[in-house]
């Protein structure tokens, strides 16, 4: 991005737009119920499954990649519609979640085999883990309270274009204690934190 200062930047009022348009969504979002919110989502990602055609090509050429010779195109194609569907429903769950507080985060995330964690930190001053890539990315970086106590948590997350949402959407993650690592970090800072037994996404 440009060194000139933000309120001389010619995107200004796109990326106020942009953020109020945001803020607007994420407020609704989160007044209305979870399973409500997802249904919608799901209703805008099947829509968006006829509107994108470049982006079904894209993900069916993906799907047939993943799983070459296991299933035939008709299966892949209602894959990739059902990918359409869970995509729409978790962008609307992720701005549905950013007013949980950690707690109410707490009760309704479940974490499986927390032993084989636990028993990795005794062998290991730090873990990696690698969350599964669809989901609810804003609760992902918000389960804190799920992981032994002692450790710092962590995540790499991608900068957003638009530098008014991205030091909101930032905020909001970092808002529980998470140590967000962006692409453009250097590497040093990663591994000083695994090394002071932290907790890597």
């Amino acid at each position: 991005m440009s060194s000139e200062p933000l309120e001389n930047h010619p995107k200004l009022w796109k990326w106020r737009l942009e953020w109020l348009a945001q803020t607007g969504i994420e407020k609704l979002a989160g007044l209305l119920p979870a399973p409500f919110i997802f249904r919608i989502g799901e209703v805008i990602g099947g829509v968006a499954w006829y509107l994108l055609p470049f982006r079904q090509r894209v993900v069916l050429r993906n799907l047939r990649i993943a799983f070459h010779g296991e299933h035939d195109l008709p299966t892949l194609r209602l894959m990739a519609r059902q990918t359409f569907r869970r995509t729409g429903a978790n962008l609307l769950s992720a701005l549905h979640s950013t007013h949980l507080s950690a707690e109410r985060i707490d009760a309704i995330v479940s974490v499986e085999n927390q032993e084989v964690l636990v028993d990795a930190l005794t062998r290991s001053p730090g873990v990696v883990l690698l969350p599964s890539h669809m989901g609810n990315w804003e609760v992902l970086s918000r389960i804190n309270l799920k992981f032994p106590p002692g450790h710092k948590i962590g995540a790499f997350y991608r900068p957003l274009n638009n530098p008014l949402l991205d030091a909101r959407v930032l905020a909001q993650r970092e808002h529980d204690g998470t140590r967000l690592f962006s692409k453009r970090d250097s590497f040093h800072h990663v591994t000083g934190f695994l090394r002071e037994g932290g907790i890597l996404g």
